[in-house]
């Protein structure tokens, strides 16, 4: 095509009918072709650019794509860590309504706890035992359970966890009253009495399990709670130091455990003023 062109525009220079129109036509030929040329050389330059452009284009697009799916990554990761707090929450809450139910089970024990003792109490029955007991205590020659403060012997080997009175819960933030000791030790072990006495209560209370209630005379009472396999019956005489029962988890929510209360006359004590120091 260029070299007929190139004919064509020197046929067209020759047919000239004078020298003056042979050199109009040349001159205004070669202003043609240097359009023609620098049109072309706009139009490549044109198309260079617009491959730039296109390569470009596809470079931001492949990024945009990366910094999509890496978003994508970071929303699926933290959806996952928004799922994994959200459901150590509802542990935490679920965990904090069993303990809230686990007290509140707890202080309803301790009224019927109240309750068993102020029936034992008012029972007839009680002058017979405690007469019986008085003549226990005659035939082993023991001291009298008020002078024996500071004496008596642990029901159970363990530590204490909980102590006697007023206990603050810091999960909850709220205060508890403790009417005994809770004693931690191995599942299983000894759980013996602290002096002679009769089996007056074999019972199940909520927050303390299965219990045991030992009346010793003169108004004192031991209660032994969160007990299994029991070693004894109701109005069973029983010795000091008599093997009552084992340690277990009845009742409770921090796994094998004594709860051990000393009564006086009618009245709660602290247990660790009257058991002897370790």
């Amino acid at each position: 095509m260029y070299k007929k062109g190139q004919l064509s525009n020197l046929e067209k220079i020759l047919s000239s009918t004078s020298w003056r129109q042979a050199i109009y036509r040349t001159k205004y030929l070669k202003i043609i072709s240097d359009l023609d040329q620098k049109t072309h050389n706009t139009i490549r330059s044109l198309l260079i650019e617009i491959g730039k452009q296109k390569l470009n284009l596809e470079a931001a697009l492949r990024k945009k794509r990366r910094l999509k799916k890496d978003r994508e990554v970071t929303l699926i990761s933290l959806r996952s860590k928004k799922r994994k707090e959200q459901r150590e929450l509802i542990k935490i809450r679920q965990s904090q309504k069993e303990l809230k139910t686990y007290l509140t089970e707890k202080q309803a024990g301790v009224k019927q706890l109240e309750k068993i003792i102020a029936n034992i109490q008012d029972d007839i029955a009680r002058v017979e035992r405690e007469a019986r007991i008085r003549k226990q205590q005659q035939a082993l020659q023991s001291k009298e359970f008020p002078k024996l403060k500071g004496q008596l012997a642990w029901p159970a080997e363990g530590r204490v966890i909980t102590k006697f009175g007023r206990q603050w819960n810091p999960k909850l933030k709220t205060t508890t009253e403790n009417p005994g000791v809770d004693i931690k030790g191995k599942p299983g072990s000894e759980i013996r009495t602290v002096l002679g006495g009769i089996v007056t209560t074999i019972t199940f209370i909520r927050g303390f399990g299965t219990t045991i209630i030992i009346d010793h005379g003169n108004g004192f009472y031991t209660v032994y709670g969160h007990v299994t396999n029991i070693q004894t019956n109701e109005d069973s005489q029983v010795r000091g130091g008599d093997v009552i029962a084992y340690m277990g988890d009845s009742g409770s929510i921090n796994g094998s455990q004594l709860h051990f209360e000393i009564w006086g006359q009618g009245k709660k004590l602290d247990p660790e003023k009257w058991l002897n120091k370790k």
